[in-house]
């Protein structure tokens, strides 16, 4: 949604993403001004860091972006 953000700690490598990657989900577009398109940026972005990358969604437990880019169908972008 508009005026989400994430927050990255590089160095501890740690993603603390709010609702945009929800252990093995992915957060909602279908509420007003938010949009699949503008997800799909987000998350390519987001794709980007290392499979390490420890993740603390706004919801359920702490994952990897490993996993996630594994067993989340939601991130099967291409």
């Amino acid at each position: 949604m508009p005026g989400a953000c994430l927050l990255s700690l590089p160095g501890e490598r740690l993603l603390i993403g709010g609702d945009l990657i929800i252990g093995g989900s992915i957060g909602r577009t279908d509420f007003p001004d938010a949009s699949w398109p503008d997800m799909q940026t987000s998350l390519r972005r987001i794709l980007t860091l290392p499979d390490e990358t420890r993740l603390i969604g706004g919801h359920g437990p702490e994952t990897t972006l490993g996993e996630e880019r594994r067993n989340n169908p939601f991130l099967q972008l291409d």
